[in-house]
């Protein structure tokens, strides 16, 4: 991702409208940019202090915290889809080669 998609990008984020692999490709971009890095705090905080201002009942006015367990929560995310992806993959092969054992082990008996 450049710079220029990752700009573009960053409203989808904090809103939480970015897909699993553009959300990969998201933090991929940003653990390398300092600029992006920037441009996306600032955006994060400038968003959660009008939030803020609209809601009266939250008292947790440390955003910056805010805005790092966010990137940590998405970390993590992103972490978790790629096991499970790994995990699903392992399954279907496993599978694959059960099928494909059962069939060779039916096929034996049938010809012999």
């Amino acid at each position: 991702m450049d710079c220029l998609t990752f700009r573009k990008n960053i409203n989808a984020y904090i809103s939480d409208e970015l897909t699993d692999d553009e959300l990969n490709e998201f933090l991929e971009h940003l653990s390398s940019c300092e600029k992006c890095r920037e441009e996306l705090e600032i955006n994060y905080i400038v968003n959660e202090g009008i939030s803020l201002l609209d809601e009266n009942d939250r008292h947790d006015y440390n955003i910056s915290h805010a805005y790092e367990e966010a990137l940590k929560s998405d970390r993590r995310h992103i972490r978790l889809i790629y096991v499970l992806r790994l995990f699903t993959y392992s399954i279907d092969t496993l599978v694959f080669w059960s099928v494909l054992f059962c069939a060779l082990i039916f096929l034996r008996i049938l010809l012999f």
